[in-house]
């Protein structure tokens, strides 16, 4: 009886991960973030050339900054803009965001649009190591299977790598998450 309760309130030995286990998180890992890899390679003109999302905050933050702030949920208006400072389109890409969030890309505005959208991409890049950094102390037992793992499941989730190649602002709404929940 007192080997029994011993090993009841003693503490689990951590184990080996298994072999298939290692070997999956190895081979999907490495495809995703090569995923990831191929479309920046092909894709990045095209994101550079104004069809990426940042081109509606990016314009509305021109909006606000330039007196047309009156103008920001006009569709028309959203065109004109985005088709004189971005590029040309055919529909415009509509601002759906409260007009608050506008002044955050305020500052964004005062760069071309293909500067202001690498910026913008170093700043996701900087709120992402943020985010890793709240997160991986939870993280453990990823590590356990390969010490990159953590770092490379972000990297390789495709959400996180569709809002940096679109230039999304969700990675600003995670990390604002992460910090009020840790």
């Amino acid at each position: 009886m007192g080997t029994h309760i011993e090993s009841l309130t003693s503490t689990p030995v951590a184990s080996e991960a298994p072999y298939y286990v290692r070997g999956l998180a190895l081979g999907v890992m490495a495809f995703l973030i090569g995923i990831h890899l191929w479309t920046w390679v092909f894709m990045l003109p095209t994101f550079l050339g104004g069809r990426a999302d940042f081109r509606q905050l990016y314009t509305a933050g021109y909006m606000v900054r330039t007196g047309h702030a009156r103008e920001l949920y006009n569709y028309d208006s959203q065109l004109r803009f985005q088709n004189e400072i971005v590029s040309r389109a055919d529909i415009p890409l509509p601002f759906i965001r409260p007009a608050y969030q506008a002044l955050l890309f305020a500052p964004f505005s005062w760069l071309r649009y293909r500067t202001a959208y690498l910026v913008f991409l170093a700043a996701n890049l900087v709120l992402l190591g943020i985010s890793f950094r709240l997160l991986r102390p939870f993280m453990d037992s990823l590590a356990e299977i390969y010490r990159w793992l953590p770092a490379a499941m972000f990297l390789g989730y495709l959400p996180v790598a569709a809002a940096l190649m679109q230039g999304q602002d969700s990675i600003l709404l995670l990390t604002l998450l992460l910090a009020a929940a840790v």
